[in-house]
């Protein structure tokens, strides 16, 4: 039987612990791994870190978004990627937050000018 994906972070006291307690939903990307606090992933019991790519879908960007061109060289090291991906927001995340915010301003144009508001956005 093959094993779910697991989310765990590893912090400086070498502590390790699921990401929400059962490692079915993992925590915010660190700015700076290794610092602070890395997340690996365990599948089919081996553990590994979580790669650019795989940080750069969590925070729903396309692949290879961070990938840039760095000094002389034609890509990022994954170092400067996952400095990005943790200095991020979520863009799923901060979409809803800006239709949330369309809406209520939009509502509140409606109220004040007596016209019909526009509709809620849809929640998740």
């Amino acid at each position: 039987m093959e094993e779910k994906p697991m989310a765990f972070a590893q912090n400086t006291r070498d502590e390790v612990r699921y990401q929400n307690g059962d490692g079915q939903i993992v925590g915010a990307l660190a700015a700076q791994p290794g610092m602070k606090q890395t997340t690996y992933i365990k599948t089919n019991t081996v553990v590994r870190r979580l790669t650019p790519v795989e940080c750069e879908r969590l925070q729903g960007f396309p692949d290879n978004y961070t990938n840039i061109p760095w000094g002389k060289k034609d890509t990022a090291p994954d170092s400067r990627r996952y400095k990005a991906l943790g200095n991020s927001m979520a863009v799923p995340v901060m979409r809803w937050i800006a239709e949330r915010i369309d809406w209520a301003m939009a509502s509140q144009i409606a109220e004040d000018t007596h016209r019909p508001f526009y509709t809620e956005p849809d929640l998740f």
